[in-house]
C-alpha cells in the first residue's frame, strides 16, 4: 500500500477510519443497499476475498465488485 501512497498521493483519504469501524459501517450501509437495488451485498475483508479487485481496495476506499 506504501508505494501505491508514495506513488500518487491523492489516494489517501481525508479521514482514516480504523479497519473494524470502516468494515462495521460498510456492513451497516449494506443492508440499505441491498433493499435499495433488491441484490444480495457481500461485505468481505480485502485479505479474506478471492476477488482481484478486493486487492486493489484501500482505506477509505472499498473495492466494489458487481455482477
Amino acid at each position: 500500500m506504501i508505494p501505491a501512497l508514495v506513488k500518487d498521493p491523492s489516494k489517501i483519504p481525508l479521514e482514516v477510519l480504523n479497519q473494524d469501524l470502516e468494515f462495521s459501517n460498510l456492513k451497516e450501509s449494506s443492508k440499505l443497499i441491498g433493499k435499495e437495488f433488491s441484490c444480495e451485498v457481500i461485505v468481505e475483508k480485502a485479505e479474506e476475498s478471492k476477488e482481484e479487485k478486493g486487492k486493489q481496495a484501500m482505506p477509505g476506499k472499498p473495492g466494489i465488485l458487481v455482477e
